[in-house]
């Protein structure tokens, strides 16, 4: 028997083995329950959810899940403050933080921190303040890059946070972002997905924050329409988005890979379509995904929980789809390669907005009336929609 052909008999009966095991697995139900906010993070490669504002069923408090033993432990309960209002929570080194906003005319925010070994809450006031939006309401995403964390607030200000000395230090204005949106960091860059409130904008956009020059950009558009209260993690420099309060609720799970900067989909979907709440953290390869009520329907209370090991996922689950746009800079024609036919295409400018084009084919657009800029090209195809960056010249 050959080396090639022994080669082939052991990919095949590999690839029968993989395509055996469940990706999706379903696990011990969290026993915290849901409440209307949750938030999910790792502290030193621990994975804490934190349930906040608890109608109906479960406990409000920071629980740890154990891998090993499949099982949750509640760490504490939280303070009175931040069981009443909202708060953008983040880890640093053994500690869970919490930030406020003054509800009132306060002058100062109010620093919270929970040692997970300690088990105990302590807390101080900063010497700056998280402002609220114009409707006097306050929502953060935050995400860490080396002993900073940054803080893109709905009032439209971006805040470092320094870990050793515990200070708050204003930087470029950011996205203005809404009540539980996606903040997370990859290779050295932070990132925020937000919906647009703009009645043009049709998906949410994805800003990249790069520290070392204060600055942030957009860079692309969720291929997926508009999403809020979605789950992410990120494994492998891949961050993984779906579920979410949005246009369609599938259990579709789109990734997103900075260096090539383009989307795709894995399969199979997540098991269950998006409910009123939703969790998600990563810890290596693994993932783990919560979903449920936040108030009992019909007796019908649920905290399911998801793993998936993306070890695995094929290479055709994880790989990126076949879309390209070239030239690109363009000056006249743009054309578009993709993977399956093509079943419609839009354009959307540097703000979100939908602009008109001369398409001459399917695979073939002429941009020549377009102002000089950046826009964003919408490829549907094959049920699914894919974004692509292009300049013009």
């Amino acid at each position: 028997m050959s080396v090639r052909l022994l080669f082939q008999i052991s990919f095949l009966l590999f690839t029968t083995c993989v395509t055996a095991q469940q990706v999706w697995t379903e696990i011990n139900p969290f026993e915290g329950g849901l409440g209307l906010t949750i938030n999910s993070l790792t502290i030193d490669n621990r994975p804490i959810v934190v349930v906040q504002e608890v109608n109906g069923q479960g406990s409000a408090g920071v629980w740890e899940y154990f891998q090993n033993s499949d099982s949750w432990e509640r760490l504490g309960t939280l303070p009175f403050e931040l069981e009443q209002v909202r708060s953008v929570q983040f880890s640093g080194n053994d500690e869970l933080y919490s930030i406020t906003s003054p509800v009132g005319n306060g002058e100062m925010s109010e620093l919270f921190r929970f040692d997970i070994n300690q088990k105990v809450w302590s807390t101080s006031l900063l010497s700056n303040v998280l402002a609220r939006d114009d409707n006097n309401f306050f929502a953060a995403s935050s995400f860490r890059l080396d002993d900073e964390v940054f803080i893109a607030t709905s009032a439209g200000e971006t805040w470092a946070f320094n870990i050793e000395n515990e200070s708050l230090t204003q930087r470029a204005s950011s996205p203005n972002v809404t009540p539980r949106n996606i903040g997370f960091s990859i290779q050295g860059f932070g990132y925020v997905m937000y919906p647009n409130a703009t009645d043009e904008a049709e998906a949410d956009e994805l800003w990249r924050y790069t520290a070392d020059i204060d600055t942030w950009e957009r860079i692309s558009f969720f291929p997926d329409g508009r999403r809020q209260s979605s789950v992410s993690f990120v494994i492998d420099n891949r961050v993984y988005i779906g579920l979410g309060d949005g246009d369609i609720e599938t259990g579709i799970f789109h990734f997103y890979d900075p260096d090539l900067d383009q989307w795709g989909v894995i399969s199979p979907e997540f098991p269950r379509e998006s409910l009123t709440t939703s969790f998600g953290f990563a810890v290596n390869d693994l993932a783990y995904v919560g979903v449920g009520e936040h108030y009992i329907l019909d007796g019908d209370y649920t905290s399911q929980v998801w793993r998936l090991d993306s070890r695995l996922l094929n290479v055709s689950n994880r790989q990126i789809q076949e879309i390209s746009a070239y030239p690109n800079p363009v000056k006249e024609r743009l054309y578009i390669s993709a993977f399956g036919e093509i079943n419609a295409l839009r354009i959307f400018d540097i703000q979100g907005k939908r602009v008109d084009f001369n398409q001459s084919t399917k695979n073939e657009i002429d941009v020549s009336s377009l102002e000089a800029g950046i826009y964003f090209l919408r490829v549907e195809s094959g049920g699914l929609i894919y974004s692509k960056r292009f300049i013009k010249n």
